[in-house]
């Protein structure tokens, strides 16, 4: 069976044309969002390139409905220590809530 390939001659670029253009492979841009030690300057030119060139991780992008694809993560409930500044009487206090159990998109949703 044959595979698809984007039509057009694949790009080699020097070193010095890579750093100019900036990261255009969507692979590699993903790989470079995994690490620690990427900024968020870099991390935002990176959220839109991928913007254009599409993104293909799960939960992230439009459906054909217009609306957002949203991959959702299960939270596990538990409780939760709000400290609570006492007006009258020194120092804050440890106020402790339930939080039942919940869900949360992976990836924010913005207006853009």
């Amino acid at each position: 069976m044959a595979t698809l390939r984007k039509p057009g001659p694949r790009l080699l670029l020097t070193a010095e044309e890579t750093e100019f253009l900036g990261p255009i492979d969507a692979q590699t841009m993903l790989a470079e969002l995994q690490r620690s030690d990427t900024d968020h300057k870099r991390r935002a030119l990176i959220g839109e390139r991928l913007a254009v060139l599409g993104d293909p991780r799960p939960g992230v992008g439009v459906g054909h409905d217009g609306l957002p694809v949203i991959d959702w993560c299960a939270v596990s409930g538990g409780e939760a220590a709000i400290g609570v500044e006492r007006r009258f009487l020194r120092g804050t206090r440890a106020l402790v809530k339930p939080v039942a159990d919940f869900q949360i998109a992976r990836y924010p949703v913005t207006v853009a």
